[in-house]
């Protein structure tokens, strides 16, 4: 499956089920389009991020470490995103997770990660020290699984 479709199905939600509990699961599966994407982005550069709970922050510091600008600002809106995602799926007293406003800007702010993943895949060969970068402290500080 292309996780793509996960914002697909966000965009479905917010635009045709107008409720607090569309608007959250609209941040929810925008988070998740973003993280998958980019879990399959290193992957497919050769850098295995793990599953689990440990794997959000793991993707996040492999982006972090790249000195490629459009990464490292998609590593600082991810982990926006995934705020926003955390209160909307555990925090039911928050209110603001539940409209349409924030289920917009999860939307874009997906949106935006994915399109930073997509230009390191097309520009491989111009990024390359950006991603031997990535590979190098995802090998060394991380002792993540590299190839």
């Amino acid at each position: 499956m292309d996780p793509r479709q996960f914002l697909d199905l966000a965009l479905i939600l917010k635009n045709n089920h107008a409720s607090p509990s569309s608007f959250r699961s609209t941040i929810g599966r925008a988070y998740y389009a973003a993280f998958n994407v980019g879990t399959k982005t290193l992957d497919e550069i050769g850098i295995r991020v793990g599953e689990g709970g440990a794997a959000h922050c793991t993707l996040r510091k492999c982006l972090a470490s790249s000195k490629d600008d459009g990464l490292r600002d998609a590593e600082r809106v991810l982990g926006q995103l995934h705020s926003r995602r955390l209160r909307a799926d555990y925090r039911m007293g928050d209110s603001a997770t539940e409209t349409l406003s924030e289920a917009e800007i999860a939307c874009l702010e997906a949106r935006k990660v994915i399109e930073a993943f997509d230009d390191l895949l097309m520009n491989r060969l111009v990024k390359s020290a950006t991603i031997d970068a990535m590979k190098n402290y995802a090998r060394n500080i991380l002792r993540l699984h590299v190839v």
